[in-house]
């Protein structure tokens, strides 16, 4: 059997669904600045494209200047500390707890030093 020294894990997506986190802490960050709020079905598809945060913001108002993309990543990302920690816990023990019912044996390998 190999011996691995590194396991990976997706946490997006896989580990935990984040995208409710994602958007409520957009539409947040967006109401703030005094922007209007796109509709789920917008949100939804710029968080879905994967791009950086600035790129979302600039393609969700796309008349901001850069410093203003600049100061909606940083308020976002204070919002996501607070966001993702509460939602990301109920989750990933969701997650857990339906995963041991579907996987009989996993194995991860010792790792060899």
């Amino acid at each position: 059997m190999p011996a691995f020294r590194v396991a990976l894990f997706d946490y997006d997506g896989t580990l935990a669904a984040t995208s409710p986190a994602v958007a409520a802490c957009m539409s947040r960050t967006l109401r703030e600045r005094g922007e209007p709020v796109p509709d789920a079905t917008r949100l939804s598809a710029v968080i879905a494209s994967g791009v950086p945060l600035a790129k979302a913001f600039a393609a969700l108002a796309p008349h901001l200047p850069d410093d203003d993309v600049d100061w909606c990543v940083r308020r976002y990302r204070e919002h996501y500390l607070q966001a993702d920690s509460a939602h990301t816990t109920r989750t990933v023990e969701r997650g857990a707890n339906s995963a041991r019912t579907r996987v009989v044996r996993l194995t991860v390998p010792r790792m060899a030093y």
